[in-house]
């Protein structure tokens, strides 16, 4: 139950634990090795990746040392904004906010001060609470600097909300959060609790909502948080179906929940090392702080920001992917000891001990047989053959959603959920079934709509009204286009040829943000790539004079210029060819993913494979015959492998999102 509390709250670092002891480093003398990242199996897991400059993790806490030598060069720095000017360059309410911002002194200066400090203070290092922190995500790897954090590259956000002394009110912590999000955070790490406010998780939800995970430690009360003992954030998606915070417990070397760590299955979601963890620390020789980098420190504040730090190497390898599917990755791959006591096990680590070298190999897709796709795959039967096929490949249940008789599925999204959008044969004369069904496989809506043979299926906004639509175009011989329904199986608008055509391809193009225009490719007279508003106005018609018959479409923007481009392939009599072209129809690149001489229908479909935010192209030959690829628009394979066994002859379509 959540606690409301009109007063202003105070806020204190309560998950920071005093160490058993102090070790100092040599500076210049790499300290790689700890236990907790042993136990976690982060050595295996830097084998996948070692993090990514292009991941934010926002650190909410008391400030850490932004010129730290093993933590400047993973800095995160707002380039919208010209230094000590004077100015709000970038317009976002904060003025020379060049390094972050500090919102317990209402200034730009986040780092924390630590000129005339006792020696109370010195040897608390409680004004270190915000660079262990820090350490832990993101110190610089390999760089013969102090050890190394989780994440040997990433961009640190430095935001302050307490002092030295790790008490700070919660006024500000909303204005915190939203200024985590609305700078580009992709994690945020809050090792603190504290009293709920309204204001706080409203800022929680809309970091949610703008797909930013945040992470939230337990706290060091040794007591359990379910029920009226709930602290915040960690508990504000008690007794909700969304999960918003991803909460940790904390564990020492032995694997039994510290005697710190709070409890609670209402608001534990996973644990991670939490006792003698080594890390960074406020270095200042000036005043007297000479050592970087130190160990022995206990507290949940530390299981947190292990949690924020693996997160961040999923996020690096699976940049589109949001909270949900960050969380799903680690909690599907945690270690779990046997326990018949399910309930009460979950009220200690949640879903389970963390494991960062399972959690990067489900992410790069080397579970489920070696597949690299991260994308649900729908086995479609043009053919007229039909079997039932699991979709299993993102978690779904073993005994839901079994695929029979299926043309195509899309996928979208709802209050953060996926939703899948199934068309299929509905055995009743000239009409097919249109289904919703959730990741579990309940279906959550349907209807049927007039329509003959198999369809193409696709999800969007094509009517600019911020409302989804489902469009369906038929794969055979027919006069209709394409038809818009709304998401209650309202009729919107329907288009229809003077002529039959002999199938139509069909896909969206973005036209903004969160807007296309729909994309059909088909043959009647002479083969033709067209984009029409969802009201069913055309907008351009191309005739394609590289093909004889209609292949596979998909659009994407594969040259990172901002505006998506058409790729197209031919008719299974024909060469296999893979054809690029602009958004205004002129030939971009034309090459054989396979060899020159390759005659067969190709499968393809966008996939920011490598991850540097240009769309790459998966190809799959429906014949079989062939090892999938993935394709750059400049030609360049990067990555192969035989394709799935025992499919038969299908039209393997890769529905990413």
């Amino acid at each position: 139950m959540f606690k409301y509390y009109k007063s202003i709250s105070f806020l204190v670092i309560s998950i920071f634990l005093m160490p058993s002891f102090c070790l100092a480093l040599e500076p210049n003398d790499p300290f790689v090795y700890q236990w907790a990242y042993k136990d976690i199996g982060l050595y295996e897991a830097w084998d996948y990746t070692v993090g990514s400059d292009e991941v934010i993790v926002a650190i909410i806490d008391n400030g850490f040392d932004s010129f730290h030598p093993d933590l400047r060069d993973n800095l995160w720095i707002n380039n919208d904004e010209i230094k000590n000017n004077g100015l709000d360059d970038d317009d976002n309410g904060y003025i020379d906010d060049v390094y972050g911002w500090n919102f317990a002194d209402d200034n730009n200066d986040p780092r924390p001060k630590v000129d005339n400090l006792d020696e109370s203070e010195i040897s608390k290092q409680i004004f270190s609470h915000g660079t262990m922190v820090a350490g832990l995500i993101g110190a610089r790897g390999d760089n013969k600097k102090d050890g190394v954090g989780i994440n040997w590259r990433v961009k640190l956000m430095n935001i302050k909300v307490l002092g030295n002394l790790g008490s700070g009110s919660l006024d500000t912590m909303d204005e915190a959060i939203r200024y985590a999000v609305d700078n580009g955070a992709d994690i945020i790490n809050i090792s603190m609790v504290g009293y709920y406010t309204e204001e706080m998780k409203d800022a929680v939800d809309y970091a949610y909502e703008k797909n930013v995970l945040v992470v939230a430690a337990a706290g060091n009360n040794s007591y359990s948080l379910n029920g009226d003992n709930s602290l915040y954030p960690i508990c504000f998606d008690s007794g909700s179906d969304i999960q918003t915070v991803f909460g940790v417990s904390a564990t020492n070397e032995k694997h039994h929940l510290t005697s710190f760590s709070n409890t609670g299955s209402d608001c534990i979601d996973i644990t991670a090392p939490g006792a003698n963890i080594s890390t960074t620390v406020r270095f200042s020789p000036t005043n007297g702080l000479k050592d970087r980098y130190m160990g022995g420190w206990n507290g949940t504040s530390f299981a947190a920001p292990i949690i924020s730090g693996v997160a961040a190497l999923v996020k690096s390898l699976q940049p589109s992917w949001n909270p949900i599917e960050i969380m799903e990755a680690l909690i599907s791959t945690v270690h779990r000891t046997p326990n018949d006591d399910v309930e009460g096990y979950a009220q200690l680590f949640g879903a389970g001990f963390v494991q960062a070298n399972e959690a990067v190999k489900y992410a790069a897709g080397f579970l489920n047989g070696g597949s690299k796709f991260n994308h649900i795959l729908s086995f479609n039967t043009d053919t007229g053959s039909s079997w039932d096929q699991k979709i299993d490949n993102r978690g779904f249940s073993d005994d839901k959603l079994f695929l029979k008789d299926i043309y195509d599925v899309a996928v979208y999204k709802k209050s953060g959920a996926d939703l899948f959008v199934v068309a299929r044969d509905s055995f009743v004369e000239g009409q097919i079934e249109i289904l919703t069904k959730n990741k579990l496989g309940d279906q959550i809506g349907g209807f049927r709509v007039s329509a003959e043979g198999g369809q193409s299926i696709v999800v969007g906004d094509v009517y600019g009204d911020s409302n989804k639509e489902i469009i369906i175009a038929p794969k055979n011989k027919s006069k209709n286009l394409f038809q818009v329904y709304n998401l209650e199986g309202k009729l919107l608008k329907k288009v229809d040829l003077e002529k039959n055509h002999k199938g139509v391809s069909l896909d969206l193009y973005k036209r903004s943000a969160g807007k296309y225009d729909v994309v059909v490719y088909y043959k009647s007279n002479s083969l033709k790539l067209e984009k029409y508003r969802g009201n069913g106005s055309l907008l351009k018609s191309v005739e394609i004079k590289y093909f004889n018959d209609r292949g596979d479409i998909t659009v994407g923007d594969v040259d990172n210029d901002g505006d998506d481009e058409f790729v197209l392939t031919g008719g299974e009599k024909e060469s296999a060819f893979l054809l690029f072209l602009e958004s205004n129809g002129k030939l971009k690149r034309k090459f054989s993913p396979y060899n020159l001489n390759y005659i067969g229908a190709l499968d393809i479909d966008i996939i920011d494979y490598d991850g540097d935010n240009k769309d790459d192209v998966a190809v799959y030959a429906k014949k079989g015959d062939q090892p999938m690829r993935v394709w750059t628009y400049r030609a360049k394979k990067i990555a192969e492998w035989e394709p799935f066994e025992g499919l038969g002859h299908v039209n393997l379509e890769l529905l990413t999102y």
